[in-house]
């Protein structure tokens, strides 16, 4: 049977693909498919076909289903890559074998992914993420946290590169303190903003790039707001500077801002800003990973973890289809979709694991090191030349 990488397909040009055509399998038998669906992509499904008619190994540039017992779940013609977990864990393929060499840079979600429900991470993962570092990948945590809340993290794990914190909108080195990047919004949009979620009753936490001068954001009080925030407040209050009028005049190096309320509340607040400024800011919903509530999270245009990747890996030279990307929640979405491989957690939020290319164990049992373990125990395969 042909290896990973041995067919045409693996290495023909993109513009020679036929990308994004699915056909649905009859039987798990290819054949069956091609003569049942006659797409123009045909021939690169015959070419996939093992003697028996079932699906084999493919390179870079196929989206195929698991294969397994003799029986293929899907296949997919197209420049990404679609798995699930395999029904039978006996019949598993090692992550790497699947798609081809490891990613040059893996781009790793906190909170539900690199930590554990009880917000810690296990020794298992540090070993995991030890090793692909020391295999030559770059891995970067990209995070919804606070760059001040982020540090521990990263030491915990051996991380040293920027950290892309706050949902992409401030990129700090974590040696130096030094800022890689901060967002910042079109004039008047911050204070439209502002404006809108005042009137809808709700209160406001702005962040500042502020780590040196000992305070990370900015707020009317400390007892405002639901019974989430006045928490999130009282457990962060050496940490923010009191602005009574922060929604008429806002710090003018704001790069990001939140609210906090029930779930149904920030979903309305969400629309409210979305029918209100449109493209000209990035605004999600995301459920707090550590107080009662939900997070509408506020960013300048085109801000999220992606973009944060972005920043990192184009001045380094990597391409987006040489990053794999893990997480859990909505706030990963943009990574997962445009990563070369995007990879959901097994808790991870239903619309992350529609999207995901592959799905992991849960952050209870370790699934972020199952990925790596999967990705870099596969026979003859080595970062270490590639750096």
């Amino acid at each position: 049977m042909p290896g990973a990488g041995d067919h045409a397909i693996g290495h023909r040009p993109a513009a020679e693909r036929s990308p994004h055509v699915w056909a649905e399998v009859v039987d798990g038998v290819i054949p069956l498919a091609v003569e049942k669906h006659g797409h123009e992509s045909a021939p690169d499904l015959a070419d996939l076909a093992a003697p028996d008619g079932n699906l084999v190994n493919a390179g870079n540039g196929l989206e195929v289903g698991i294969s397994h017992s003799g029986h293929t779940t899907g296949i997919r013609v197209g420049c990404r890559h679609r798995l699930g977990r395999p029904a039978d864990a006996s019949g598993s393929a090692s992550i790497a074998a699947m798609f081809g060499t490891p990613p040059r840079l893996l781009a790793v979600d906190i909170d539900g992914t690199l930590t554990t429900p009880r917000h810690d991470v296990s020794d298992r993962t540090v070993a995991a993420v030890a090793r692909a570092i020391e295999a030559g990948i770059q891995v970067v945590l990209a995070t919804g946290r606070r760059y001040r809340d982020s540090l521990a993290i990263a030491e915990r794990v051996g991380v040293t590169l920027p950290l892309i914190t706050t949902g992409g909108a401030l990129i700090k080195d974590p040696r130096s303190h030094t800022t890689q990047y901060r967002a910042a919004f079109d004039e008047g949009v911050l204070a439209g903003v502002l404006e809108l979620i005042d009137a809808a009753g709700h209160e406001a936490i702005v962040y500042t790039d502020s780590f040196a001068e000992g305070f990370d954001f900015h707020c009317r009080g400390l007892e405002v707001g639901s019974d989430g925030l006045r928490s999130y407040l009282a457990n962060n209050q050496s940490l923010a500077r009191l602005s009574p009028r922060l929604h008429q005049q806002p710090p003018s190096d704001s790069f990001a801002l939140f609210s906090m309320g029930p779930e149904d509340t920030m979903l309305a607040l969400e629309a409210a800003l979305t029918d209100a400024f449109g493209e000209a800011i990035s605004v999600h919903v995301i459920r707090s990973p550590r107080y009662q509530g939900s997070l509408c999270e506020v960013a300048p245009a085109g801000v999220n973890k992606w973009s944060g990747i972005q920043q990192l890996a184009g001045g380094w030279g990597i391409a987006a289809d040489e990053i794999w990307a893990i997480g859990d929640d909505i706030n990963d979405l943009p990574m997962i979709r445009k990563a070369g491989l995007g990879v959901a957690m097994g808790n991870a939020d239903p619309r992350i694991r529609d999207a995901a290319d592959h799905i992991t164990a849960a952050n209870d049992a370790d699934g972020l090191a199952e990925l790596i373990e999967q990705m870099l125990d596969s026979p003859s395969r080595s970062l270490t030349d590639r750096r």
